[in-house]
């Protein structure tokens, strides 16, 4: 899955030279030497109709020894085998099957380290790094009011984290659904005021839709509550299911459910359509419905963006840090990103017009 340089870079490290692990330095590959080799381009329609190349440059990086320890110094004056022993990653399950690709990736790269990854909902995520029994998880979202709060009240530092991928919150359909856009301030009426309903918009609807979410403790809901709602507390309208594959099953269904999740999770699936939003942007201007798409993400067409993040406990140079460094920077992993419909974070971007 690596190009030649990347495997025989891999190679050095995990056999001959494994004497040569300590004080890496992250060094950036020559982007105009490289780009004709790292160039991913995809070709996507408008909602006009005009067809764009997404052109990424994808950035690789390279460890680079420069002496005979074993160990690399951490900034606590503290040694840790960067490239053998063991690494637990706790891992949101909203994000679970889209990163199991990646997981093998870092197993086969790393083949001394023995990493473990545990399932579990977001907010088990963040409290096992606020209790500092994480080293290292997967959430794509941000700390929430309480924990914040609580961070604030018993003076812990926000954590390093990493931003790996970009995504979207969306409100999914199956094909057929009657509706094929509608706007962000109709959501959040209709998702936070005891009177708000669809027919009040769209009289055409014979019965009206119900949302269908995660959990309450996913970071889907919490990123309907932070993104979409703006803190507003949504009403009784949401069915909540037991994971995130279970709203999509829910949905497949149910031809009247909206359902609420991620780009990511839907992007391959035939039979399911994220609804276009169209909204006000921050600079007071109004953008009309686009399909929700990767170009349309990066150019925010679209109102819901969902960061994919990497949060580590400490502020050092061990296997955490280097596991994040490979999340948000191995060329291998920024393509699948790419290759799998959602935004590479760590990449060189151009939108080129085709005649």
């Amino acid at each position: 899955m690596k190009n030649n340089s990347q495997k025989s870079e891999i190679r050095s490290q995990k056999s001959g030279k494994r004497d040569l692990i300590a004080n890496y330095e992250l060094r950036i590959t020559d982007e105009l030497s490289t780009l004709n080799s790292q160039l991913a381009t995809l070709k996507m329609n408008t909602f006009y109709g005009k067809v764009f190349i997404l052109i990424l440059g994808l950035i690789s990086f390279v460890l680079v020894s420069c002496n005979n320890s074993h160990k690399d110094p951490k900034a606590t004056g503290i040694y840790e085998s960067v490239n053998s022993g063991t690494i637990t990653c706790w891992v949101d399950e909203s994000v679970w099957d889209f990163m199991q690709p990646v997981f093998k990736m870092y197993d086969s790269a790393y083949k001394e380290i023995d990493p473990t990854f545990i399932k579990v909902t977001s907010r088990e995520a963040m409290a096992q790094l606020l209790s500092g029994n994480a080293k290292v998880i997967v959430t794509p979202r941000d700390y929430l009011k309480d924990e914040d709060s609580l961070m604030k009240a018993f003076k812990v530092e926000r954590h390093e984290r990493a931003i790996y991928a970009i995504d979207a919150l969306v409100f999914f359909v199956q094909n057929d659904f009657p509706l094929d856009s509608i706007s962000d301030a109709q959501l959040k009426e209709i998702l936070t005021k005891p009177d708000g309903n669809f027919k009040k918009y769209f009289p055409q609807l014979k019965k009206e839709p119900v949302f269908v979410c995660n959990d309450y403790t996913s970071s889907e809901y919490a990123n309907l509550q932070q993104i979409a709602l703006k803190a507003t507390p949504a009403n009784s309208k949401l069915i909540f299911q037991k994971n995130s594959e279970s709203v999509r099953k829910y949905v497949r269904e149910n031809p009247n459910a909206i359902g609420i999740g991620y780009f990511s999770q839907i992007v391959k699936d035939p039979d399911l359509k994220g609804l276009m939003v169209s909204f006000v942007d921050t600079s007071g201007k109004y953008i009309f419905p686009h399909v929700v798409h990767q170009a349309n993400i990066l150019r925010k067409y679209y109102p819901y963006i969902v960061n994919h993040y990497v949060y580590i406990l400490k502020k050092q140079r061990d296997r955490a840090f280097w596991f994040a460094m490979f999340l948000e920077r191995e060329f291998v992993v920024q393509s699948y990103f790419n290759n799998s419909g959602i935004v590479p974070a760590y990449a060189k971007i151009r939108l080129i017009e085709e005649e």
